[in-house]
Protein backbone atom coordinates (compact mmCIF):
# COMPACT_ATOMS: atom_id res chain seq x y z
CA UNK A 1 0.00 0.00 0.00
CA UNK A 2 2.77 2.24 0.37
CA UNK A 3 4.09 2.08 -2.71
CA UNK A 4 0.53 1.40 -4.45
CA UNK A 5 -0.73 4.78 -3.19
CA UNK A 6 1.61 7.33 -4.99
CA UNK A 7 1.76 5.25 -7.98
CA UNK A 8 -2.08 5.05 -8.28
CA UNK A 9 -2.63 8.94 -7.30
CA UNK A 10 0.18 9.83 -10.05
CA UNK A 11 -1.34 7.58 -12.67
CA UNK A 12 -4.83 8.86 -11.68
CA UNK A 13 -3.79 12.30 -12.73
CA UNK A 14 -2.15 11.73 -16.30
CA UNK A 15 -5.25 10.21 -17.26
CA UNK A 16 -7.43 12.89 -15.99
CA UNK A 17 -4.67 15.42 -17.47
CA UNK A 18 -5.12 13.72 -21.03
CA UNK A 19 -8.44 13.39 -21.15
CA UNK A 20 -8.60 17.10 -20.21
CA UNK A 21 -6.05 17.66 -23.40
CA UNK A 22 -8.26 15.92 -25.45
CA UNK A 23 -11.31 17.83 -24.67
CA UNK A 24 -9.08 20.81 -25.05
CA UNK A 25 -7.98 19.85 -27.85
CA UNK A 26 -11.46 19.05 -29.50
CA UNK A 27 -12.52 22.28 -28.35
CA UNK A 28 -10.39 24.08 -30.26
CA UNK A 29 -10.33 21.59 -32.98
CA UNK A 30 -14.56 21.95 -33.07
CA UNK A 31 -13.64 26.28 -32.91
CA UNK A 32 -12.65 26.32 -36.96
CA UNK A 33 -13.35 29.87 -37.65
CA UNK A 34 -12.59 32.55 -35.04
CA UNK A 35 -14.86 33.63 -31.89
CA UNK A 36 -15.17 37.22 -31.82
CA UNK A 37 -15.78 36.84 -28.25
CA UNK A 38 -12.11 35.80 -27.41
CA UNK A 39 -10.07 38.02 -25.58
CA UNK A 40 -7.84 38.87 -28.40
CA UNK A 41 -9.17 40.20 -31.80
CA UNK A 42 -7.99 39.07 -34.88
CA UNK A 43 -7.89 41.80 -37.58
CA UNK A 44 -7.52 39.72 -40.32
CA UNK A 45 -5.85 40.48 -43.81
CA UNK A 46 -7.56 40.37 -47.29
CA UNK A 47 -4.30 38.35 -49.21
CA UNK A 48 -5.59 34.45 -48.99
CA UNK A 49 -2.44 33.14 -50.15
CA UNK A 50 -0.61 32.14 -46.55
CA UNK A 51 3.17 32.81 -48.51
CA UNK A 52 2.12 36.60 -49.35
CA UNK A 53 0.63 36.47 -45.59
CA UNK A 54 2.01 38.17 -42.31
CA UNK A 55 0.30 37.77 -38.61
CA UNK A 56 1.60 40.67 -36.13
CA UNK A 57 1.06 39.27 -32.56
CA UNK A 58 0.81 42.72 -30.32
CA UNK A 59 1.19 43.01 -27.15
CA UNK A 60 -2.66 44.45 -25.44
CA UNK A 61 -5.69 46.16 -26.72
CA UNK A 62 -4.09 49.93 -27.44
CA UNK A 63 -0.93 48.16 -29.31
CA UNK A 64 -3.69 46.31 -31.49
CA UNK A 65 -5.28 49.56 -32.11
CA UNK A 66 -2.28 51.53 -33.24
CA UNK A 67 -0.76 48.43 -35.18
CA UNK A 68 -4.05 48.43 -37.04
CA UNK A 69 -3.98 51.70 -37.95
CA UNK A 70 -0.36 51.13 -39.10
CA UNK A 71 -0.94 48.01 -41.31
CA UNK A 72 -1.32 47.24 -44.68
CA UNK A 73 -4.60 45.47 -44.45
CA UNK A 74 -4.13 43.73 -47.55
CA UNK A 75 -1.51 41.42 -46.55
CA UNK A 76 -1.01 42.17 -42.83
CA UNK A 77 -3.18 40.73 -39.83
CA UNK A 78 -3.21 41.80 -36.76
CA UNK A 79 -3.21 39.81 -32.97
CA UNK A 80 -3.54 41.76 -30.05
CA UNK A 81 -3.21 39.58 -26.98
CA UNK A 82 -3.83 40.50 -23.48
CA UNK A 83 -1.27 40.55 -21.07
CA UNK A 84 1.52 37.86 -20.39
CA UNK A 85 0.79 33.88 -22.28
CA UNK A 86 1.06 31.09 -19.96
CA UNK A 87 4.59 29.71 -19.21
CA UNK A 88 4.10 26.22 -21.06
CA UNK A 89 8.08 25.02 -20.48
CA UNK A 90 6.23 23.23 -17.60
CA UNK A 91 2.69 23.46 -17.91
CA UNK A 92 0.77 20.64 -18.35
CA UNK A 93 -1.26 20.24 -21.93
CA UNK A 94 -4.67 20.70 -20.11
CA UNK A 95 -3.47 23.73 -18.70
CA UNK A 96 -2.48 25.10 -21.77
CA UNK A 97 -4.83 24.32 -24.12
CA UNK A 98 -7.34 25.91 -21.52
CA UNK A 99 -5.69 29.49 -21.70
CA UNK A 100 -7.79 32.01 -23.93
CA UNK A 101 -4.76 33.77 -25.25
CA UNK A 102 -3.05 30.63 -26.34
CA UNK A 103 -6.34 29.20 -27.86
CA UNK A 104 -6.77 32.44 -30.01
CA UNK A 105 -3.39 32.01 -31.30
CA UNK A 106 -3.68 28.14 -32.35
CA UNK A 107 -7.18 29.55 -33.88
CA UNK A 108 -5.70 32.25 -35.27
CA UNK A 109 -2.85 30.04 -37.39
CA UNK A 110 -5.22 27.34 -38.04
CA UNK A 111 -2.36 24.61 -38.25
CA UNK A 112 -3.31 23.02 -35.14
CA UNK A 113 -1.29 21.69 -31.91
CA UNK A 114 0.06 18.72 -30.73
CA UNK A 115 1.57 15.44 -32.79
CA UNK A 116 -1.79 14.12 -34.36
CA UNK A 117 -3.06 17.45 -34.64
CA UNK A 118 0.04 19.66 -36.29
CA UNK A 119 -0.42 20.57 -39.79
CA UNK A 120 2.07 22.95 -41.00
CA UNK A 121 0.44 23.10 -44.64
CA UNK A 122 -2.73 24.58 -43.11
CA UNK A 123 -0.62 27.38 -41.93
CA UNK A 124 -2.30 30.64 -42.65
CA UNK A 125 0.45 32.99 -42.04
CA UNK A 126 3.97 32.26 -43.59
CA UNK A 127 5.62 35.09 -41.65
CA UNK A 128 4.50 35.35 -37.87
CA UNK A 129 5.93 38.25 -36.31
CA UNK A 130 6.61 38.88 -32.50
CA UNK A 131 5.89 42.78 -31.95
CA UNK A 132 5.79 43.96 -28.20
CA UNK A 133 6.87 47.06 -26.61
CA UNK A 134 10.61 47.97 -25.88
CA UNK A 135 10.65 47.14 -22.02
CA UNK A 136 11.09 44.60 -19.41
CA UNK A 137 7.59 43.43 -20.15
CA UNK A 138 7.77 42.85 -23.68
CA UNK A 139 10.88 40.82 -23.47
CA UNK A 140 9.51 38.66 -21.17
CA UNK A 141 6.36 38.53 -22.99
CA UNK A 142 8.44 38.11 -26.17
CA UNK A 143 10.73 34.96 -24.42
CA UNK A 144 7.31 33.16 -23.51
CA UNK A 145 5.50 33.77 -27.28
CA UNK A 146 9.22 32.25 -28.44
CA UNK A 147 9.19 29.06 -25.55
CA UNK A 148 5.49 28.26 -26.91
CA UNK A 149 6.56 28.23 -30.72
CA UNK A 150 9.29 26.23 -29.82
CA UNK A 151 8.10 23.53 -27.50
CA UNK A 152 4.95 22.95 -29.06
CA UNK A 153 5.53 24.18 -33.06
CA UNK A 154 8.91 23.93 -33.75
CA UNK A 155 8.62 23.30 -37.42
CA UNK A 156 7.35 27.02 -37.33
CA UNK A 157 10.40 28.20 -36.41
CA UNK A 158 12.35 25.45 -38.04
CA UNK A 159 10.90 26.29 -41.16
CA UNK A 160 11.61 30.19 -40.84
CA UNK A 161 8.15 31.16 -40.18
CA UNK A 162 9.03 32.82 -36.62
CA UNK A 163 10.05 36.63 -36.58
CA UNK A 164 10.62 38.84 -34.13
CA UNK A 165 9.99 42.70 -34.56
CA UNK A 166 12.75 45.49 -33.08
CA UNK A 167 10.67 47.98 -31.78
CA UNK A 168 12.52 51.63 -31.77
CA UNK A 169 13.27 52.82 -28.59
CA UNK A 170 12.54 56.06 -28.59
CA UNK A 171 11.24 58.76 -31.15
CA UNK A 172 12.72 62.28 -32.05
CA UNK A 173 10.88 64.87 -33.22
CA UNK A 174 11.76 68.61 -34.75
CA UNK A 175 9.50 70.63 -36.28
CA UNK A 176 7.20 68.23 -37.97
CA UNK A 177 9.68 65.41 -38.37
CA UNK A 178 9.87 62.52 -36.65
CA UNK A 179 12.75 59.88 -36.45
CA UNK A 180 12.52 56.41 -34.88
CA UNK A 181 15.58 55.25 -32.64
CA UNK A 182 16.39 51.78 -32.30
CA UNK A 183 18.38 52.16 -28.91
CA UNK A 184 21.02 53.94 -26.98
CA UNK A 185 23.38 53.50 -29.14
CA UNK A 186 21.01 54.62 -32.27
CA UNK A 187 20.53 57.88 -29.80
CA UNK A 188 23.75 58.94 -29.25
CA UNK A 189 24.93 58.32 -33.43
CA UNK A 190 21.73 60.39 -33.98
CA UNK A 191 22.34 63.03 -31.44
CA UNK A 192 25.92 63.57 -32.34
CA UNK A 193 25.21 63.77 -36.35
CA UNK A 194 22.54 66.61 -35.35
CA UNK A 195 25.06 68.98 -33.14
CA UNK A 196 28.18 68.35 -35.97
CA UNK A 197 25.67 69.80 -38.37
CA UNK A 198 26.50 73.28 -39.45
CA UNK A 199 28.91 73.69 -36.52
CA UNK A 200 32.59 74.46 -36.01
CA UNK A 201 34.72 73.51 -33.63
CA UNK A 202 38.12 75.46 -33.11
CA UNK A 203 40.55 74.37 -30.92
CA UNK A 204 42.93 77.81 -30.03
CA UNK A 205 45.52 75.59 -28.41
CA UNK A 206 45.92 73.22 -30.61
CA UNK A 207 45.60 75.22 -34.01
CA UNK A 208 42.80 73.09 -35.20
CA UNK A 209 39.66 73.03 -36.47
CA UNK A 210 36.75 70.60 -36.91
CA UNK A 211 33.75 70.11 -38.89
CA UNK A 212 31.80 68.15 -40.10
CA UNK A 213 32.73 64.60 -40.42
CA UNK A 214 35.62 65.17 -38.31
CA UNK A 215 33.67 67.12 -35.84
CA UNK A 216 31.18 63.98 -35.61
CA UNK A 217 34.19 61.43 -35.14
CA UNK A 218 35.69 63.15 -32.76
CA UNK A 219 32.05 63.86 -30.57
CA UNK A 220 31.74 59.89 -30.91
CA UNK A 221 35.33 59.67 -29.37
CA UNK A 222 35.04 61.85 -26.34
CA UNK A 223 31.56 59.94 -25.93
CA UNK A 224 33.25 56.89 -25.86
CA UNK A 225 35.82 58.18 -23.17
CA UNK A 226 33.25 59.38 -21.02
CA UNK A 227 31.63 56.30 -20.93
CA UNK A 228 34.27 54.21 -20.77
CA UNK A 229 35.53 56.85 -17.86
CA UNK A 230 32.16 55.93 -15.89
CA UNK A 231 32.91 52.18 -16.00
CA UNK A 232 36.32 52.89 -14.26
CA UNK A 233 35.08 54.66 -11.78
CA UNK A 234 32.75 52.14 -10.95
CA UNK A 235 35.65 50.07 -10.43
CA UNK A 236 38.40 51.88 -8.84
CA UNK A 237 39.16 55.51 -7.65
CA UNK A 238 37.24 58.34 -8.28
CA UNK A 239 36.95 59.82 -11.74
CA UNK A 240 39.10 62.70 -11.17
CA UNK A 241 41.66 61.10 -9.78
CA UNK A 242 41.88 58.61 -13.24
CA UNK A 243 42.12 62.12 -14.97
CA UNK A 244 45.39 62.99 -12.61
CA UNK A 245 46.25 59.73 -13.85
CA UNK A 246 45.67 60.24 -17.33
CA UNK A 247 47.21 63.72 -17.44
CA UNK A 248 50.28 62.92 -15.76
CA UNK A 249 51.25 60.68 -18.12
CA UNK A 250 50.90 56.85 -16.13
CA UNK A 251 50.81 54.24 -18.37
CA UNK A 252 52.84 51.35 -16.42
CA UNK A 253 55.11 50.15 -13.89
CA UNK A 254 57.55 52.89 -15.00
CA UNK A 255 55.68 55.92 -13.68
CA UNK A 256 55.21 54.56 -10.21
CA UNK A 257 59.05 53.38 -10.20
CA UNK A 258 60.08 57.82 -10.01
CA UNK A 259 58.64 58.40 -6.53
CA UNK A 260 59.50 62.29 -7.29
CA UNK A 261 56.55 61.35 -10.12
CA UNK A 262 54.69 59.29 -7.75
CA UNK A 263 54.91 62.57 -4.82
CA UNK A 264 53.59 65.29 -7.50
CA UNK A 265 50.58 62.82 -8.45
CA UNK A 266 49.98 62.64 -4.33
CA UNK A 267 50.09 66.09 -3.64
CA UNK A 268 47.36 67.12 -6.51
CA UNK A 269 45.10 64.43 -5.32
CA UNK A 270 45.27 65.39 -1.90
CA UNK A 271 42.44 67.72 -0.75
CA UNK A 272 40.30 68.71 2.12
CA UNK A 273 38.14 65.29 1.62
CA UNK A 274 40.94 63.07 0.87
CA UNK A 275 44.10 61.79 2.79
CA UNK A 276 46.94 60.61 0.48
CA UNK A 277 49.72 58.48 1.57
CA UNK A 278 52.24 57.19 -0.67
CA UNK A 279 53.76 53.63 -0.12
CA UNK A 280 55.86 51.26 -1.16
CA UNK A 281 54.76 48.65 -3.23
CA UNK A 282 57.17 45.21 -2.72
CA UNK A 283 55.52 43.37 -5.11
CA UNK A 284 56.68 45.33 -8.31
CA UNK A 285 59.33 46.98 -7.05
CA UNK A 286 57.67 50.49 -6.95
CA UNK A 287 55.27 53.06 -5.63
CA UNK A 288 51.54 53.01 -4.82
CA UNK A 289 48.80 55.44 -3.59
CA UNK A 290 46.92 55.15 -0.99
CA UNK A 291 43.95 57.19 -0.79
CA UNK A 292 40.91 57.49 2.03
CA UNK A 293 38.22 59.11 0.91
CA UNK A 294 35.64 60.72 3.04
CA UNK A 295 33.34 62.57 0.63
CA UNK A 296 30.39 60.71 1.66
CA UNK A 297 30.82 60.60 5.14
CA UNK A 298 32.34 57.61 5.32
CA UNK A 299 36.30 56.45 4.55
CA UNK A 300 36.47 54.69 1.78
CA UNK A 301 39.93 53.43 0.74
CA UNK A 302 41.66 52.65 -2.92
CA UNK A 303 45.01 52.14 -3.97
CA UNK A 304 46.40 53.18 -6.89
CA UNK A 305 49.30 51.84 -8.51
CA UNK A 306 50.78 49.57 -11.17
CA UNK A 307 47.79 46.86 -10.97
CA UNK A 308 45.17 49.80 -11.69
CA UNK A 309 46.77 51.18 -14.21
CA UNK A 310 47.59 47.57 -16.25
CA UNK A 311 44.33 46.65 -15.92
CA UNK A 312 42.44 46.48 -19.77
CA UNK A 313 39.87 49.04 -18.51
CA UNK A 314 42.65 51.51 -17.96
CA UNK A 315 44.53 50.88 -20.91
CA UNK A 316 41.45 51.35 -22.99
CA UNK A 317 40.83 55.11 -21.37
CA UNK A 318 44.66 55.67 -21.94
CA UNK A 319 44.29 55.45 -25.97
CA UNK A 320 41.08 56.89 -25.47
CA UNK A 321 42.76 59.93 -23.73
CA UNK A 322 45.41 60.31 -26.40
CA UNK A 323 43.03 60.12 -29.09
CA UNK A 324 41.43 63.45 -27.78
CA UNK A 325 44.34 65.51 -27.00
CA UNK A 326 44.08 68.76 -26.07
CA UNK A 327 40.00 68.98 -27.02
CA UNK A 328 39.14 66.56 -23.79
CA UNK A 329 37.32 69.52 -21.33
CA UNK A 330 36.54 69.73 -17.99
CA UNK A 331 35.23 66.47 -17.41
CA UNK A 332 35.45 66.26 -13.39
CA UNK A 333 36.65 68.90 -10.70
CA UNK A 334 39.09 68.98 -7.73
CA UNK A 335 40.35 65.16 -6.66
CA UNK A 336 37.62 63.70 -4.07
CA UNK A 337 35.24 66.46 -4.12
Amino acid sequence: PPLATPLFTTTFHAAGARAAARKARELVRRKGALDSSLPGKLADCQERDPAQSELYIVEGESAGGSAKQGRDRRFQAVLPLKGKILNVERAREDKMLGSDEIKTMIQALGCGIGKDDFDLSRLRYHRIVIMTDADVDGSHIRTLLLTFFYRQMRALVEKGHVYIAQPPLYRAKRGKSEHYIKDDRELDTWLIRRAAQARELRVVEAGRSYAGEQLEALLHQLMAFQKMLAVVERRGPHRDVVLLLLDSGARDRKFFTDRARVDELAQAIESSACAVTVAPDEEHNAWSIAIEDRTNGFPRRQTVGVDFVETAEYRTLLRQHRAIGQVRGPLGGAACN
